[in-house]
């Protein structure tokens, strides 16, 4: 078995998974789960069904990626691949500790957020929005300020292990980012050696990130969320958000939140993101949907000032 920690979970697979490393001491003991692919691949039957995600009685799910693989989360501890014939490793462990780790993280008290986070002096920052608004971007825009990257595509976010001040904690996931080419050609990157997340698509593993076991992830405070929206005009910022409409905000930024229904766990998350909003500031960055990349140089110095402001 290969061993490892993402989340403050401790992973253990029949598979190798060689983004994680073995991170006993940052791992919560009732926090396990076995990660177990079968031999045999998937058979036509799956492949021709064309569902995506189904819940199976009484808790579990599958989560279905055409080209890939099929994931059953049997349990809070178990899940079980099986692969298409001629699927890249690479792309089972991506879906892995995408959206089937977001899933897992339900399940286990962290409450995932579409977005990215940045850590500096050992304060979080959580940059939140809609997927494809540009979080992964502003992020690696932080890293040469001094910011390193916690997590990518969503931020779990742990409301259960909270010092008697209110303290949150965000853990790491993946810590990589994944950007775009028109992303890394307005940050001024070559694509040239960069790995592709997937064959045929102009999406890259930025390399900036750091690996998420040298972060000891388990002390990493979450000292803001910086909501990130898109509108026409200029770009502005606003002040800590009432709590009100900060978790309103933050309950459609939940990630995988209509899977999160269909297993009935929205209340809960609803008491994280109250606990969330209660415990830690909100802020909100409008940034400029008609401008584009035009507007990167200013966006990124009103960014940097907002979280300059987040982490005073």
């Amino acid at each position: 078995m290969h061993i490892g920690a993402v989340c403050g979970l401790r992973i253990q697979s029949n598979i190798l998974l060689p983004e994680i490393t073995d991170g006993e001491d940052t791992v919560d003991a009732d926090r396990r789960i076995t990660v177990i692919q079968e031999p045999d691949p998937i058979g036509d039957e799956v492949n021709g069904s064309g569902a995506l995600f189904s819940t199976q009685a009484p808790y579990g799910c599958t989560v279905h990626i055409p080209g890939v693989a099929s994931y059953s989360i049997e349990s809070e501890r178990r899940v079980v691949i099986r692969a298409e014939s001629g699927a890249a490793p690479s792309d089972i462990r991506l879906f892995l500790f995408g959206p089937v780790l977001g899933l897992l993280c339900l399940y286990h008290s962290r409450l995932p957020l579409q977005g990215t986070c940045v850590v500096k002096d050992r304060r979080a920052v959580a940059l939140v929005g809609r997927s494809g608004i540009g979080t992964s971007t502003l992020a690696a825009g932080l890293l040469a300020s001094g910011f390193e990257c916690l997590s990518d595509d969503f931020v779990a976010v742990d409301t259960t292990s909270h010092s008697a001040r209110g303290r949150v904690l965000a853990r790491p996931t993946i810590s990589r980012l994944k950007l775009w080419r028109e992303s890394m050609k307005a940050l001024s990157i070559s694509a040239t050696g960069l790995v592709r997340t997937r064959d045929g698509i102009e999406r890259y593993f930025y390399p900036g990130a750091i690996p998420c076991s040298s972060l000891r992830p388990e002390s990493v405070e979450l000292s803001a969320v910086l909501l990130v929206e898109r509108r026409h005009g200029r770009a502005t910022t606003e002040a800590r958000l009432n709590k009100n409409i900060a978790a309103q905000k933050l309950k459609r930024a939940i990630y995988q939140r209509r899977i999160a229904a269909d297993l009935k766990l929205a209340g809960q998350c609803m008491e994280w993101v109250d606990h969330i909003v209660t415990a830690v500031p909100v802020h909100r960055l409008v940034l400029s949907r008609d401008a584009g990349y035009r507007a990167w140089n200013a966006e990124m110095g009103l960014l940097k000032s907002v979280v300059s402001d987040c982490l005073a």
